[in-house]
């Protein structure tokens, strides 16, 4: 993974020595401010993967990785 202000200012960030699991949202979001804690649930489907939840601590450290595609980005 890489990041920089621009593109020609990329630089090596991280390395994944795994593959990612791919699923689907079985709920909605709901609309929230990006980068503050929210308490909800979400329900989601990865097919031949196992989650697992982690501390308040240890998801603000980054143990808690998600990505999330909407129609809109």
């Amino acid at each position: 993974m890489s990041g920089g202000a621009d593109a020609d200012q990329l630089a090596s960030r991280a390395s994944i020595e795994r593959p990612c699991a791919v699923g689907r949202l079985m709920s909605a979001l709901f609309p929230h401010v990006s980068g503050r804690w929210q308490k909800t649930v979400v329900w989601v489907e990865v097919p031949g993967a196992t989650l697992s939840s982690g501390s308040r601590s240890a998801a603000l450290n980054g143990a808690n990785r998600a990505l999330v595609e909407t129609s809109v980005g």
